[in-house]
C-alpha cells in the first residue's frame, strides 16, 4: 500500500522467485500497477540528497582527522 517496487526478503531463489511472483500479480491489476508507478513518481530519486550526506560526511571525517 506504500511501496515503489518488490523486495526479496533474503537473498536466495525461493524469495527472488516470490518477488516477482507479487510483481507479476501486481502487473495484471490495472489500478494496484498505476497505484505503484503514482508513488514512485513521487520519490525524489536525484543523487542531490544523497550528495550532500557524502559531503557532510567527508567534512566530519576530515575535520575528525585534526
Amino acid at each position: 500500500a506504500e511501496g515503489t517496487g518488490f523486495v526479496a526478503a533474503v537473498v536466495s531463489a525461493d524469495a527472488v522467485a516470490d518477488a516477482l511472483s507479487r510483481a507479476v500479480e501486481a502487473w495484471r491489476e490495472t489500478d494496484r500497477r498505476n497505484e505503484i508507478i503514482r508513488r514512485g513518481m513521487t520519490v525524489d530519486w536525484s543523487w542531490s540528497g544523497p550528495a550532500s550526506r557524502y559531503v557532510s560526511l567527508y567534512q566530519e571525517v576530515m575535520s575528525a582527522g585534526r
